[in-house]
């Protein structure tokens, strides 16, 4: 299967961010990329405006820009234990994050 994709339609204040997050997330959905880089179990990874990718050891890589009107998407590859999340960018493969799932 293709990847899943949001449409970027409005960018807030603080940008816009994709992320693959736990389902025991707690809290609001606000500074992913902040709890990303703290190592945060609950962010496994995030794909900001501005093009870095941070997984959830809080390593980052830069990577294509988006802004209003792009086509953001994701894919889960891997098994159980270890999973690679591939962020897209209007169909085209932009960067990839390690994740560990339990």
């Amino acid at each position: 299967p293709g990847a899943q994709e949001v449409l970027v339609v409005r960018m807030g204040i603080g940008g816009f961010a994709v992320a693959v997050v736990s389902s025991t997330i707690k809290g609001v959905l606000r500074s992913l990329e902040r709890r990303a880089n703290k190592g945060s179990a609950d962010v496994l990874a995030v794909y900001l405006s501005t093009g870095v990718i941070v997984n959830g050891s809080g390593e980052k890589s830069s990577h294509r820009q988006y802004k209003q009107g792009d086509r953001i998407g994701l894919l889960l590859r891997g098994s159980a234990g270890a999973l690679e999340i591939v962020f897209t960018l209007n169909g085209a493969e932009v960067g990839t994050a390690k994740g560990r799932v339990s």
